[in-house]
């Protein structure tokens, strides 16, 4: 039927038959994608592709005591800023006039399950991407670095020891998360990690890690096991290309790792057209998003083992 109209009907008629079931495929292959950054970095809305600062863990100075008949004293705020960006990511697939007559729909619609696929894997990806280049931040240090905090730069939040997920570089990871500091370095935060994010094949080991009533590492049966109290929550990634660091994060109302998406649609943009002179029908998909570290306080690495 395709076939026919396409042969006797206009270029134009054409993606009225084809483009709802495809757009219905691509919606629905990038809904069920595998993705895992959802779980654990939330997301923001922005209005435009201008960079958008993220003001965050701004702590207010203790409170001091008021003597009787005296004033009470003003409290001062310190804040830390970074900044997130949107931009365009798309693709299209086409279909031309001889697919459809040679009967090749099933290609066009596996073609568009793949890019409904793509899309949700591009954001991923990109999150995923992001975290391991571990890029320069406003204050001049690397998202994840070793540095002290009383340093220009410094974040304290890499491991100095190289170690796999165990019961003991848990435990090491979330008293340095504990520890952080306002910007003002004068009030520590008392953060705790609640995602631990490993390489896809590191899943099976962190997750004994987690689950086992006793210390994995220990020949003594009756040392419980502490990281079973630490209540994470275990995310493994297959876009993490290194296949031994892995990281902790705090809850998401404390985000290291945010994601921007143009008004706050994380639903790909589909549009339809036909080649005039072609006779080949084109659909495009779009997203606007952009990742960023708005936090560093809120995140740890260890480069595994």
């Amino acid at each position: 039927l395709a076939a026919k109209l396409f042969a006797s009907h206009s270029g134009s008629d054409f993606p009225y038959l084809l483009a709802n079931t495809a757009a219905k495929l691509l919606r629905a292959s990038y809904a069920n994608a595998p993705t895992t950054w959802q779980q654990w970095a939330p997301t923001l809305s922005v209005s435009d592709f201008k960079q958008h600062s993220i003001v965050s863990l701004s702590a207010f100075s203790d409170l001091a005591t008021k003597a009787e008949g005296a004033e009470y004293t003003q409290g001062t705020a310190s804040e830390y800023r970074e900044t997130i960006q949107a931009s365009t990511k798309g693709k299209y697939i086409g279909l031309t006039r001889e697919m459809v007559i040679n009967d090749d729909l099933g290609a066009f619609t596996r073609l568009a399950s793949a890019l409904g696929w793509a899309a949700a894997n591009s954001v991923d990806k990109a999150v995923y991407t992001y975290v391991e280049a571990n890029g320069t931040l406003s204050d001049g240090g690397a998202l994840f670095n070793s540095t002290a905090v009383s340093t220009t730069g410094g974040h304290a939040n890499l491991a100095g020891a190289n170690a796999a997920v165990t019961v003991s570089s848990l435990a090491l990871g979330e008293a340095a998360m504990a520890a952080q500091k306002d910007p003002s370095k004068t009030t520590v935060l008392g953060l705790r990690p609640r995602y631990l994010v490993v390489p896809y094949g590191k899943k099976q080991f962190a997750w004994e890690v987690l689950n086992s009533q006793t210390d994995v590492a220990q020949s003594n049966p009756q040392k419980r096991n502490y990281a079973a109290s630490l209540g994470l929550e275990l995310v493994a990634a297959p876009n993490l290309t290194n296949a031994t660091a892995w990281y902790l994060f705090a809850d998401k109302n404390t985000p290291c790792i945010e994601v921007a998406f143009l008004d706050g649609n994380q639903t790909p943009y589909i549009e339809e057209d036909v080649v005039f002179m072609t006779d080949e029908m084109r659909m495009k998909v779009r997203l606007d998003f952009g990742v960023a570290a708005t936090e560093w306080r809120t995140g740890g690495k260890n480069a595994g083992a």
